[in-house]
């Protein structure tokens, strides 16, 4: 079972996480949302990738730049 649920966090309190459709969204889709005030209120969803297949993860620089890294389809 892959993860449907990553984070990461910068030193100015910011949260992003991604979710997959585990958590009730379309089956294809790798979402996002961000918090500014340390997890305390969310931004709506946005779709990060209209295809993923298996794991996903999430970083951060701790300086403004966040990098999402998935599979969006298999190898031949």
């Amino acid at each position: 079972e892959y993860a449907s649920l990553c984070s990461a966090s910068d030193s100015s309190g910011t949260i992003v996480v991604l979710f997959g459709p585990e958590l009730g969204f379309d089956a294809s889709l790798v979402c996002s949302s961000r918090s500014t005030d340390g997890g305390l209120t969310w931004s709506a969803p946005t779709v990060v990738s209209g295809s993923y297949h298996g794991r996903f993860s999430l970083a951060t620089n701790h300086r403004g730049s966040w990098v999402a890294v998935y599979n969006a389809g298999y190898a031949d």
